[in-house]
């Protein structure tokens, strides 16, 4: 049966009411990218008429492992899981996949080196295709697809066909007649320009001056010594001349720097990000409200039935006049104990996530706004017993932000015994999380409401790498 990625609108959008609704804060709870659905006609892809029939969603494994646990009492097969909506069942089945919404590092790199090799095919040797399907029909095309996933031990799979096609009809409306040589995701002027950043500006991760995943180079071993050139001039060379020197290039088309995201419409998009000065004032006027706080506090069972908090996640929900972003808060790594991470989601296209806020940027941004927030797990108690030290503290941070508006599901007094439960459990790293998560939100709420809303508008320029210190890219999502 063939499947395609979908976001969570397009998901129930055949739904009716309550179900929809239902349904919507079902896959809200897990993850708003990763989703799959049937192809419109085949088995599962209608809300069904009768008992008989089924609701089929796929998702990863990972993902299946959420909705079992946040979704207790429903019935359980090998890869499948079903639970009953308005007396209607729907069937999670696990994908199976490497590609779709999968985020581990071989998958990524497999994805990114696909779409240079398609971009290349297509801008430098003008390989045209009228629908996803014609990748595949061109032999050599898709031979060279199978190979880049193999070294990364992975089988291709189709799905990414659809992506690889958008992304190649979108730039060819932007570069319709390229001069572009290289198409380049590792080595080349990749390594080149990582290794200059953090030699010379010492930015150890290249992501948090520019997420470029891919650069379209022309003549790349003349440009190379042409900006070396231009930044050898000792330690009075800034970064933002090195970002003012790769401005001009990109409008020159000489060197474009491409972010890839998910697609997430019938069309890709592509927005210049940091390319036009001009915009840089009115990123210093556009002004983002908060919207709603919510963290879960109360139980649930996870897979193995273990007790766990309802969700790992605290979400930050930001709006401007034509823009609501979804700022989700949560532990960099799900299953151990780890620091946390910042990381929203445009409404409106919810496959692509913008990227994750530099977390050495935060706390320089929280040292800005003259607050403290320590983004250590080691600070933070990891036993039931050095936990009921500090109790009294946190009854009173769940009060205060109850009292703020912020959602917690349950009240002061059962947070606090659930934080000595789940502490006491083998998903402690969970309850660590959501205790960093709540100072975050205490120092947030703390502030006066028109500071805290700048706070948050800057955190979301630093998660989209937008502003004077960032590099020049294009989003192509």
């Amino acid at each position: 049966m063939a499947k395609q990625p979908a976001n969570i609108s397009q998901i129930v959008s055949p739904v009716p009411a309550p179900a929809k609704a239902a349904l919507k804060a079902i896959l809200e709870e897990v993850a708003t990218t990763g989703w799959f659905r049937p192809e419109p006609g085949d088995t599962g892809s209608k809300w069904p008429s009768n008992r008989q029939g089924t609701f089929k969603i796929y998702l990863s494994q990972s993902m299946l492992s959420e909705v079992i646990k946040n979704n207790p009492g429903g019935t359980s097969s090998k890869d499948k899981y079903q639970i009953d909506i308005d007396n209607k069942k729907v069937v999670f089945e696990e994908t199976g996949k490497t590609g779709g919404g999968a985020a581990d590092a071989k998958t990524t790199a497999a994805q990114e080196r696909g779409s240079a090799y398609i971009l290349r095919r297509v801008l430098k040797t003008n390989k045209r295709y009228s629908k996803p399907d014609d990748i595949r029909k061109d032999t050599t095309a898709y031979m060279a697809l199978q190979k880049i996933w193999r070294r990364s031990q992975l089988e291709f799979d189709d799905d990414w066909l659809d992506d690889y096609y958008k992304q190649a009809q979108r730039m060819l409306l932007e570069y319709s007649n390229p001069r572009f040589t290289e198409f380049n995701r590792d080595g080349g002027f990749m390594k080149w320009v990582t290794d200059l950043v953090r030699t010379k500006y010492q930015i150890s991760q290249k992501d948090n001056w520019n997420p470029a995943d891919i650069w379209l180079v022309k003549d790349q071993s003349k440009t190379i010594r042409m900006i070396q050139d231009l930044v050898d001039g000792g330690n009075s060379q800034t970064l933002q001349e090195l970002n003012a020197i790769l401005r001009t290039l990109f409008r020159d088309e000489i060197v474009v720097g491409v972010s890839l995201k998910k697609i997430s419409g019938k069309e890709a998009r592509w927005e210049k990000v940091n390319v036009d000065e001009s915009v840089f004032a009115s990123y210093k006027e556009m002004y983002f409200t908060i919207d709603s706080v919510k963290i879960d506090l109360s139980l649930s069972k996870d897979k193995k039935g273990k007790t766990s908090f309802g969700t790992q996640d605290s979400r930050v929900i930001v709006e401007a006049p034509n823009s609501k972003y979804n700022f989700q808060i949560k532990a960099n790594d799900s299953a151990d104990f780890s620091n946390l991470k910042w990381e929203p989601t445009q409404e409106g296209a919810a496959a692509a996530r913008l990227g994750k806020a530099p977390v050495d940027m935060v706390q320089k941004l929280m040292i800005d706004y003259g607050v403290r927030f320590d983004n250590k797990h080691g600070q933070y108690p990891k036993s039931t017993t050095d936990f009921l030290k500090v109790s009294d503290e946190y009854a009173t941070i769940i009060e205060g932000l109850r009292q703020k508006g912020v959602a917690t599901e349950v009240d002061s007094t059962t947070a606090i015994n659930n934080f000595a439960v789940v502490l006491g459990s083998s998903n402690a790293h969970v309850a660590t999380s959501k205790l960093m998560q709540l100072k975050f939100l205490d120092v947030l709420m703390s502030m006066k409401e028109k500071i805290r809303n700048q706070f948050m508008t800057d955190m979301a320029f630093l998660a989209q790498k937008k502003g004077e210190r960032f590099g020049p890219f294009g989003k192509l999502y």
